[in-house]
């Protein structure tokens, strides 16, 4: 079950979309902060005007309203822009903690079958760089064993 395509990016769906998740909530909150922000902000101004007795039509309210409107339009595509360039980012970043684990697992799953997938290796950019070292160390260590082992069952015949 190793990824055969290099350029699959759902590796772990279940994992790589909570991760995506937690990106994804964590910009909601972002936004949600800012436009309570705001929204206390203009409030503030808005009695300032009213105490200082202006009238709701002048023009300091007309001026407040298109300030307000202006900045949850600036919010909106800040957090759009924002919101895109984390989700590919989260997805590529779940890739590289993804892909290494799901190889890894793949490669356990064989050996413990009897089956020697051959020494496990990794993209340049993945993460746990130390896997493979010790994955092929262990790898290496059970298949000395395992000859060994066959050696003492079915030893060679003298010739």
């Amino acid at each position: 079950m190793s990824v055969k395509n290099p350029f699959n990016i759902w590796i772990n769906t279940s994992f790589q979309l909570r991760f995506i998740g937690y990106f994804s909530a964590a910009i909601m909150l972002k936004l949600a902060f800012f436009y309570l922000a705001k929204r206390y902000y203009f409030d503030l101004l808005f009695e300032e005007g009213i105490s200082l007795g202006l009238a709701h039509t002048h023009t300091y309210f007309k001026l407040l309203l298109r300030q307000e409107i202006l900045l949850e339009k600036i919010f909106f595509v800040t957090t759009s822009i924002t919101f895109t360039f984390l989700f590919i980012f989260s997805l590529f970043l779940s890739n590289r903690i993804a892909k290494p684990l799901y190889n890894l697992n793949d490669y356990f799953i064989k050996l413990s079958h009897g089956e020697d997938s051959g020494e496990i290796k990794y993209g340049k950019n993945d993460f746990f760089r130390d896997l493979p070292q010790n994955y092929n160390a262990f790898r290496d260590l059970i298949l000395k064993n395992q000859k060994e082992h066959k050696e003492i069952i079915h030893p060679k015949e003298p010739s």
